[in-house]
């Protein structure tokens, strides 16, 4: 943690947490509060554009969990992984295109290839859903193994 420290600064770590907290969906005037800031301008000016949009909002975004992990990997696979296929499985409570949206951004600046359209479920998972799911994976096993 020490030279992860000394080569990022702390700084960074502060704003890893403010895009993580804002990223999912935290309000400014929390995260002011968290970041010890006395008014909560000075946290939208500096974090604002960290906010997810209303419309991201109101149709849904990717999961923390997944953002997280895609802001461990983009760095060290942006050279390794180039022209890699991807494939994508969404599950949403009522839309998925927000989440859907969201991770084609993330694969288009990967230079991934998407192998097949996604499998975007709303509600409970049927057996065709689960039967796409088969698909999608062996497509991408398929193809990644030459």
């Amino acid at each position: 943690m020490y030279a992860a420290t000394r080569r990022e600064g702390p700084h960074q770590f502060r704003h890893y947490y403010a895009s993580m907290i804002l990223g999912d969906g935290g309000s400014v005037i929390d995260l002011a509060e968290y970041m010890g800031h006395h008014d909560h301008s000075v946290t939208l000016r500096i974090y604002g554009h960290m906010q997810q949009n209303s419309h991201d909002r109101a149709r849904g975004y990717m999961s923390g969990a997944l953002k997280h992990f895609f802001d461990g990997i983009y760095y060290p696979c942006l050279e390794a992984t180039q022209r890699g296929p991807y494939a994508l499985y969404v599950h949403g409570a009522s839309d998925t295109g927000g989440a859907v949206r969201a991770v084609e951004a993330i694969a288009t600046g990967l230079t991934w290839r998407r192998a097949r359209p996604p499998v975007c479920v709303t509600g409970p998972p049927g057996q065709a859903d689960l039967e796409a799911c088969w698909e999608l994976g062996a497509t991408v096993a398929a193809e990644l193994a030459g």
